[in-house]
């Protein structure tokens, strides 16, 4: 099923010109629209839409319109539409957003990978300050999917991105309160958005033309408590009608606006009240839906009539054919009363409709109007037919609400529909009534010998049980599925499910070599059906099966096969996960450098989608590995920060997992106390809910953190039990590990004969030592009691090789670890400004191209701040904006500043106090702010030395200030920096000449005269200077050019000074220089 969106729901409505400018609250959105989140809540009929629509057409920011209706509220639907939404507006958006989700990445508890890769599109392509505006979203309130989607989004929404909700309630779903806290929340409620003594004023006259009195207003307002609709629905009458209309409908025992709706439907012609009552059933009407399904004649010329007469009808957007809905309170009211009136006839209204979708394969639409026809046999019926496809497509929730909403009899009737739809609740966390409808299922296709759908029944129904820690029903119903499905082709894809299941419980259960089987055939099958999605599941348990087994090679080559399908799948999720399993797997058997760099692209993934229980897993791994490194503070902060994420998203296991591998850092730390007290933590969490192999490892660090806490029996007591039982399991590398850790707790509580033998013993049986080499690294002490174990090894030398690898091992931890010491983090990025000229940048000596910064005033607001730092919103709005109404600066500043921050790549602008300037941390040099320091050091310095300061300074004034720039304050600053550029010149090239540095001397004055071609006193000197070089004739052709620009752009003649030096430079009376003085030419040499 392709997902096509309705245009009209990602469209804003147009604005009608009978809409009244409500400026107070299009101020407010203006001005609080750097906040996160704008929310507007009030009841129907308060204006909100209106509101929204205003906005869209008041504010220069980009904005993209979503309008929500109750289908939204599957997930995967609101997905769709959201992208759709800004698609609209950024074409080619979304793309890999929507890859993620066909990729398999979950849609609920918060859907962290596909809100992170949403996020990390929108940072990447969108340029620019962007709004994002969810209208009527009471509509999806009750979605706990949906809303943990928009709460993850707002969480780690970006700076240029900012939602407006518009909803009848406050949204208890969402996280106002942190967001308020941070004050990234605003809001308007009912008592804003009701109309003042002034708005009804000036929206009668404007839409009615009735002009009331101040007096007369007040009293309006008063007694409709500004409730804009009920003034709507009275003002066929003067405004003394509308006092008398309203008080009537107060007293009348009827809801308010029921009364004065009737009124309305009331006074219309009979052919108006049957097409409103008749039309009422749908939620959006076109001419040809009115027509051929409610045989509504002449649809398009009514509705076009309804709506220029303001009968609660609106466009909804200019299509082919026109597309209108009723205001949501009038239609409800419209319904309500055609129900009343002829149940009968309402009901079949709907089925018409329903069938006119059914027809054009809408299948939502018509299994909507079956419903409310109270035909859930027929909605069913249509259900089933697209039951699967829907699966496929992952809109489970909105399989999973319509299901809800049919009788048992109608699930019963149609059991091809449960095996999807109980899928739907189960994913919404719903697992137990998932499973009874599964057995209603399962009734079902035992009656009618159906093996092929029971085999999948029964393979979900293992699935669900599995999840609920009921590993011997899972695997029983497992099995179960396998035979029934045997090797019927039409069962394949029951088989694969059967097998993946069945592996999955028998790890859970220990039995590894059984699980690797099962999952290795149903591999086989799964690569017959193409189903990557699922080869990926499979090859993930696989390899986590052969790690359970010792055989680590092989989980590591399984392992890197699950990576490229995650790379082909396109799916960022599943390959954080791979990528963490493989760092772990490679950790295992001691390959550091493969595992650091596993790990920590593992890290990046899960950071960069957003998915923290990812997250959580790779700084687990990530600080085992920096223990045994040797790098333990680090170790212990990445641990720690790992248990936090594994806590808050509720992920017991990784707890568990975490509190032993800090219980391991800080016995390495010295500290057995925090050690034994995590250490107990971890063997708790594990008895409550794991199995006995992660309850024997647990208990094995206890042991041993005990014993070096002092309390030696009931450690070693601990080690023992631990031992024991992973020996009965048959859990050999996990016991020869115990083994390993008792002999270390032996040592300490002074047995070291018994250490020594213990450990000689536990070697000897290990015929696969890879995992257990890095163990010598975790535990102090251990390498010595190796030592003595190889001394009197006799068996072989085993113990003896074992050591040397160990040895080398120790050698490879001292490599990586000086590598990675080696590395120095990324120094921040070196910026050049320069102003002078068209304004450019370079970062790291690399020009950044005009095109990045979008817009020439995101360059201009750059240099304006280098210029007037700090200064506030305001100044700057002054001066950059000076024609733009104040309640639009926020949006347009906010949007100028991110282009300029995309633009550099780091954020250059920092607010404090009330004011805006850059950022403490920028690295850069302003080639104006230099020129200003030199003239000032030039100012304070005696004449040589000024010289020189004048000089650098000439040389970076290249050409006038922002040359492309014409707002007032940046014509100012030229003209300052002109005027300090010449008098620079002026002092510089009269001290050039005394010294004899005439080439010099006559490069600035040039430079000068192009500036301001009208200084004749630069004439002068530049004559001065060619006449001394013995150029008679350029320094009489500078005269003549004085003469000519003087005379064509003042009408005047040179000044007698002037005149008297060409005479004498004619008459040869200047001697020319004998050059630099020694002084100069030494530094000239």
């Amino acid at each position: 099923m392709p997902f096509v969106p309705i245009v009209t729901k990602i469209t804003p409505p147009p604005r009608r010109a009978d809409v009244l400018y409500r400026a107070r609250l299009l101020d407010f959105l203006h001005e609080y629209i750097d906040r996160k989140l704008l929310l507007i809540s009030a009841g129907a009929g308060y204006g909100k839409t209106t509101l929204l629509v205003d906005f869209v057409h008041d504010t220069d920011l980009t904005t993209c319109w979503y309008g929500l209706d109750p289908a939204d509220r599957d997930p995967r639907l609101f997905v769709e539409y959201l992208l759709a939404s800004i698609a609209r507006v950024y074409p080619g958006f979304g793309e890999r957003t929507r890859q993620a989700v066909r990729g398999g990445a979950s849609l609920s508890g918060g859907a962290d990978e596909v809100v992170g890769t949403l996020v990390n599109e929108m940072v990447e392509t969108i340029p620019e300050w962007f709004v994002l505006i969810l209208d009527d979203f009471q509509e999806v309130e009750d979605s706990a999917d949906v809303c943990a989607l928009l709460t993850t989004l707002l969480a780690y929404l970006p700076e240029h991105c900012h939602l407006i909700i518009a909803s009848r309630t406050i949204p208890g779903g969402l996280p106002f309160v942190s967001l308020a806290a941070r004050r990234m929340v605003a809001g308007l409620g009912r008592d804003d958005l009701r109309f003042t003594p002034d708005e009804i004023q000036a929206f009668l006259a404007q839409s009615q033309g009735v002009h009331l009195s101040r007096q007369e207003a007040e009293a309006l307002a008063a007694e409709s408590e500004g409730w804009i609709t009920g003034i709507l629905l009275t003002r066929h009458a003067l405004w003394g009608g509308l006092l008398d209309n309203l008080a009537r409908a107060r007293s009348s025992g009827q809801p308010v606006y029921e009364y004065l709706a009737g009124e309305v439907l009331e006074r219309q012609e009979p052919e108006v009240r049957t097409f409103l009552l008749t039309s009422a059933v749908l939620q959006e009407m076109t001419p040809p839906l009115c027509e051929e399904a409610l045989e509504l004649t002449g649809a398009g010329e009514m509705l076009e009539w309804l709506e220029q007469r303001n009968l609660f009808t609106v466009r909804l957007a200019e299509t082919d054919p026109p597309r209108f809905r009723y205001h949501a309170l009038f239609r409800e009211f419209l319904q309500a009363r055609a129900r009343e009136s002829d149940p009968d006839r309402f009901r079949r209204l709907h089925r018409s409709v329903a069938a006119w979708f059914e027809g054009r394969k809408e299948v939502e639409a018509a299994v909507r109007h079956y419903l409310e026809a109270g035909e859930p046999l027929e909605a069913a019926r249509v259900l089933d037919a697209v039951a699967r496809d829907m699966l496929t497509a992952g809109r489970l929730a909105t399989l999973a609400e319509w299901a809800d909403r049919l009788p048992e009899e109608a699930l019963r009737a149609y059991p091809r529909l449960l095996y999807p739809a109980a899928m739907g609740i189960a994913a919404a966390g719903r697992p137990e009534e998932a499973l009874v409808w599964l057995s209603w299922a399962e009734e079902a296709f035992r009656r009618r010998a159906e093996q092929a759908l029971l085999a999948l029944t029964l393979s979900q129904q293992a699935l669900l049980v599995l999840n609920q820690g009921e590993n011997e029903r899972a695997l029983g119903l497992a099995q179960e599925a396998l035979s029934l499905a045997g090797d019927l082709p039409e069962a394949l894809e029951a088989t694969v499910e059967a097998r993946r299941v069945l592996g999955a419980s028998l790890i859970r259960l220990g039995r590894f070599e059984e699980a690797s089987q099962h999952l290795e055939a149903a591999l086989e099958g799964s690569r017959t059906m193409d189903n990557p999605r699922q080869e990926v599941l499979i090859l993930g348990g696989l390899a986590n099966s052969l790690r359970w087994q010792g055989r680590m090679q092989e989980a590591v080559q399984t392992q890197r096969v699950v990576i490229e399908a995650a790379r082909r799948l396109g799916s960022p999720g599943y390959l954080a996960e791979a990528l963490n399993d493989l760092g772990f797997y490679l950790y295992l058997i001691a390959d550091y450098a493969g595992a650091l760099e596993a790990l920590e692209e593992a890290l990046h993934t899960a950071r960069g989608i957003g998915h923290p229980v990812v997250e959580a897993y790779a700084l687990v791994s990530l600080g085992e590995l920096l223990r045994d490194l040797g790098e333990l503070q680090a170790a212990v902060e990445m641990l720690d920060k790992g248990r936090q994420l594994a806590q808050e998203a509720g992920n017991a296991f990784l707890v568990a997992w975490a509190c032993e591998a800090l219980a391991l850092a800080f016995l390495q730390l010295g500290d057995a106390e925090q050690a034994a007290e995590l250490a107990r933590t971890a063997f708790t969490l594990a008895g409550e809910q794991w199995s006995e192999h992660q309850q024997g490892r647990f208990r094995a660090t206890l042991g041993l953190a005990l014993v070096e806490e002092g309390v030696v029996r009931a450690g070693l007591e601990e080690l023992e039990a631990a031992c024991a039982l992973l020996e009965r399991l048959g859990a050999k590398e996990e016991a020869i590990r115990a083994r390993l850790l008792q002999a270390r707790a032996l040592r300490s509580a002074g047995q070291e004969e018994e250490g020594v033998h213990a450990l000689s013993v536990a070697l000897a049986e290990s015929d696969e030592t890879d995992p257990l080499r890095s163990l010598p690294l975790q535990i102090p002490g251990l390498m010595s009691l190796l030592e003595r174990a190889a001394e009197q090894d006799v068996e072989g030398g085993r113990i003896a090789l074992f050591l040397e690898e160990v040895r080398g091992l120790v050698k490879t931890a001292r490599r990586v670890r000086g590598l990675r010491r080696s590395v120095r983090p990324p120094r921040r990025p070196v910026f050049r400004f320069y102003g002078f000229g068209v304004g450019r940048v370079e970062r790291d000596g690399v020009p950044i191209p005009l095109t990045a910064w979008e817009s020439a005033k995101a360059r201009h607001l750059l240099f304006y701040l280098l210029s007037h730092s700090p200064c506030t919103r305001e100044q700057i709005g002054a001066d950059l904006w000076p024609d733009l109404r104040p309640h639009r600066l926020p949006g347009t500043f906010h949007n100028t500043k991110y282009r300029v921050q995309r633009a550099l790549g780091v954020v250059p602008v920092v607010y404090e106090g009330g004011l805006y300037h850059i950022s403490e941390e920028l690295e850069y040099w302003f080639d104006v702010d230099l020129f200003e320091r030199l003239l000032q050091q030039a100012r304070r310095s005696v004449p040589a030395k000024a010289a020189r300061y004048l000089l650098r300074a000439v040389d970076l004034y290249t050409d006038d200030f922002l040359q492309d720039c014409y707002d007032e304050w940046c014509v100012v600053q030229r003209e300052r920096l002109q005027r300090q550029f010449l008098e620079a010149v002026a002092e510089l090239s009269e001290w050039l000449i005394e010294r004899g540095r005439l080439d010099r001397a006559v490069e600035v004055l040039q430079r000068g005269l192009r500036l301001d071609p009208l200084r004749e006193d630069f004439y002068r000197q530049l004559m001065r200077a060619y006449a001394q070089q013995g150029r008679q004739g350029e320094a009489l052709a500078a005269y003549r050019r004085c003469c000519w620009v003087l005379e064509k752009e003042l009408g005047v003649e040179p000044a007698p000074e002037t005149r008297a030096l060409a005479r004498q430079i004619r008459r040869g009376e200047l001697e020319p220089s004998d050059g630099p003085e020694p002084e100069e030419r030494r530094r000239e040499q």
